[in-house]
């Protein structure tokens, strides 16, 4: 991942939440929000997520996701689909047994251009409803024109119990470079100006 992560924000909790808003998209940058220990107040539940266009929900049939799992307990296995309500993120159901939970990451691109679709790359990994380990990795597509300023996050039924999620802004190291010199600068200006002053 090229870049340096800018974290937007704080790390936030959910706790017992039908749905669960991360917001903070506001550049033409790529993002990537990381997600861990997500698990759900009711059995055999799928993890699902959805667009925010300015702090809304979009729950339209313009989700695509093309996936690929890799499984402990048996063979690996493709999971696809056009046109559906939203993004599902985990293939296996997950509940609230002994370490049943969901861990991932989302890497964002060009949601923040109204003028054309957004699109994404996930990778998570956990434990599903058998307590068997599996992780997978895909894509989604939200084909829909539009400006994104967020993902909203749920459960098939219930809500989470508990998750903690965090976005940061993909930015280039240059940037980083460039705004640490400039404060070390403005720093040091003001201790010349104070010595002047001084010698007046």
């Amino acid at each position: 991942m090229n870049g340096a992560f800018k974290q937007k924000g704080t790390k936030l909790n959910a706790s017992n939440d039908a749905t669960f808003d991360v917001t903070g998209i506001d550049s033409n940058n790529d993002y990537i929000l990381f997600y861990r220990d997500v698990v759900p107040s009711s059995d055999n539940v799928y993890f699902r997520c959805r667009v925010l266009e300015g702090g809304t929900v979009n729950t339209d049939s313009e989700y695509d996701r093309a996936a690929y799992m890799y499984k402990a307990a048996v063979s690996f296995d493709d999971a696809h689909g056009q046109n559906g309500d939203s993004l599902q993120l985990q293939s296996e159901q997950t509940g609230t047994g002994n370490l049943e939970m969901v861990n991932g990451y989302i890497r964002i691109h060009g949601a923040n251009n109204s003028s054309a679709p957004t699109h994404m790359t996930f990778h998570n990994t956990g434990r599903d409803k058998n307590n068997n380990h599996l992780g997978e990795i895909g894509t989604f597509e939200f084909h829909k024109d539009s400006a994104v300023n967020g993902l909203q996050f749920f459960m098939t039924s219930g809500n989470i119990a508990q998750g903690e999620f965090t976005l940061y802004e993909i930015v280039s190291q240059w940037v980083i470079y460039l705004k640490m010199q400039l404060h070390s600068l403005s720093k040091a200006i003001k201790v010349y100006l104070h010595l002047i002053k001084l010698l007046n």
